[in-house]
C-alpha cells in the first residue's frame, strides 16, 4: 500500500468479496467470521482476510495508534514502515533477518578486542542471541587490550610465556665461580614465576671449583686445618691436618719423628711407646747426672761431656706414668781427691788437692831425716823428709847418722855452734 486512499478502497473490496456471503438468486447464506491471519505471508491486502489487516512488507499486519494496540496479542511495536504513512503493528524482526549487535558497555565496541556480533531473527519474529560478539574481560597480559579500555596489558608485569634471566643469590656472587643465572617465565596472571635453574653459592669444598662464588677456588674450606689420620704412618706422625691441594683433599703430615720422650707417646714414630730405638716398648732410658761438676751438658750436641772418672748414669721411664725414675743408675760423681793416681774430683788433674799433702809426718830416718811432710808421689801418699847433708855444727844431725854435730874435723868438737 502506498497511501491511505488506496488502503481504504482495498479494504472495502476485501470486505465485500472476502468477509460477506452474497445472496444470489434469493439463496441465503450464513456469515462466518474470518480467521486471524496476522503475520501470514501476503502479496496484496486482499490476501489478509482478517478484519483490520493489511499486507505490509509481505506480511499481514494490523493498523495501530501506539504500542499498546500492538501488545494485546503479540509483543509488537507500532511503527510506520518505510514508504508508508500509516502505522502498523510490526514484529521486532522478520524470520531470518540479521543485524549487528553489541551488549557490552558503552564506548567499548571496536576498542581493543571488543567487536559487534550478529543477531538473527527467529521464526517467532524475535531477535536471537548476539553471536560472535567480543565483550570486555579482565586483562590477560597477552599484549592485547582485553578489557577494551584503549590500554594494552595495564597492570601486567609481563606477557604469559615471556622469559627473562634471574638470580636469587647475592649481587657480589652473581656470575662468579659456579654461580649462574636461571630463568623466570611469565605466568597467565601476568607475573613472573619462581627463578628456575639458577645456581647460588654453597659451602666451599675441595674440588677445584669456586663453590661459594667469591672469586677464589678452594678457599675457606671448613675442613682445612682439621685433624686427620695418615694410615701409612705410626705414632704421633700418623696425625696430620686436612689440606686441599690441586682440587683434591689430602691429609698433610704435621708431626715428624723426634727423639722419644717419656710421655706415653710414640715420639719417634716407630710404632712403640717410650722405648729406646730398636727396643721394645717401655724400655726408654735417658742419660742423667746429678752433680754440677764432672759432667757438663752440651746443648749443641745434646749430650754430656764428662771428665774421667766421672760419668753419666741412666734414668728409666716409668711405664704408664710419663715420669722418670728418681735414681740415676750408674753415674759417677766427683769425690774427694785422694792420692791414688786417679782424678777423684774430676777437675782434670790427678792427685791434686789431696787434703793430707803437707801434713807433718815422721819417718824411720834419723836426725833431720826423721820428720817431714806428707806428699803424694806416683799415686801414693809418702812422708817426704829432708835428705841427709853434711853435718855442720848447728845442734842437728844433718847427715842423719844418729849423731849430732859429728862433722867437726878430727880433734875438734862442736862448741856453741863452732868447731873448736
Amino acid at each position: 500500500m502506498n497511501n491511505w486512499k488506496e488502503m481504504m478502497q482495498t479494504r472495502w473490496l476485501r470486505l465485500y468479496f472476502g468477509w460477506m456471503c452474497v445472496c444470489v438468486l434469493l439463496t441465503s447464506c450464513l456469515v462466518t467470521p474470518a480467521p486471524d491471519v496476522r503475520g501470514w505471508a501476503c502479496e496484496i491486502d486482499a490476501d489478509c482476510v482478517s478484519d483490520g489487516l493489511y499486507c505490509v512488507n509481505g506480511m499481514c499486519r494490523a493498523l495501530c495508534k501506539d504500542d499498546l494496540d500492538c501488545q494485546k496479542v503479540l509483543k509488537e511495536t507500532c511503527t510506520s514502515p518505510e514508504g508508508e504513512d500509516a502505522k502498523f503493528c510490526l514484529p521486532p524482526c522478520l524470520s531470518g533477518q540479521t543485524r549487528p549487535c553489541y551488549t557490552g558497555p558503552q564506548g567499548t565496541k571496536d576498542v581493543g578486542l571488543c567487536k559487534a556480533g550478529t543477531q538473527t531473527c527467529t521464526a517467532q519474529a524475535t531477535w536471537g542471541s548476539c553471536l560472535e560478539q567480543i565483550l570486555p574481560k579482565g586483562e590477560q597480559c597477552n599484549e592485547k587490550d582485553d578489557n577494551c579500555d584503549g590500554k594494552v596489558d595495564e597492570g601486567c608485569d609481563c606477557t604469559p610465556g615471556q622469559t627473562r634471566s634471574c638470580y636469587t643469590g647475592t649481587f657480589s656472587s652473581q656470575g662468579k665461580g659456579e654461580c649462574k643465572d636461571g630463568t623466570q617465565t611469565c605466568g597467565a596472571n601476568g607475573s613472573y614465576g619462581k627463578c628456575q635453574g639458577d645456581v647460588t653459592p654453597t659451602d666451599e669444598i675441595c674440588n677445584g671449583k669456586d663453590d661459594d662464588c667469591n672469586g677464589t677456588i678452594d678457599d675457606n674450606i671448613a675442613q682445612v686445618g682439621q685433624s686427620c689420620d695418615i694410615s701409612t704412618l705410626k705414632g704421633k706422625c700418623a696425625k696430620g691436618v686436612f689440606e686441599c691441594k690441586f682440587g683434591a683433599p689430602s691429609c698433610k703430615q704435621k708431626t715428624f719423628p723426634v727423639r722419644e720422650e717419656c710421655n706415653a707417646l710414640d715420639d719417634d714414630c716407630d710404632g712403640k711407646i717410650d722405648n729406646n730405638p730398636g727396643s721394645a716398648a717401655h724400655t726408654l732410658t735417658r742419660a742423667c747426672y746429678s752433680e754440677k761438676a764432672g759432667c757438663v751438658w752440651d746443648s749443641t750436641l745434646l749430650r754430656y761431656n764428662c771428665t774421667t772418672p766421672c760419668k753419666i748414669g741412666a734414668q728409666k721411664c716409668l711405664e704408664n706414668q710419663s715420669t722418670w725414675s728418681q735414681s740415676c743408675v750408674g753415674e759417677v760423681t766427683p769425690q774427694v781427691e785422694t792420692c791414688n793416681g786417679v782424678d777423684d774430683d774430676c777437675n782434670g788433674s790427678i792427685d791434686d788437692n789431696v787434703t793430707e799433702v803437707g801434713d807433718a809426718c815422721t819417718s824411720q830416718g834419723l836426725g833431720v831425716c826423721k820428720d817431714g811432710k806428707k806428699a803424694c808421689k806416683a799415686g801414693k801418699l809418702l812422708c817426704e823428709t829432708p835428705l841427709p847433708s853434711t853435718d855442720i855444727c848447728d845442734g842437728k844431725d844433718n847427715d842423719c847418722n844418729g849423731k849430732v854435730d859429728d862433722g867437726c874435723p878430727t880433734g875438734q868438737s862442736c862448741q856453741q855452734g863452732t868447731c873448736k
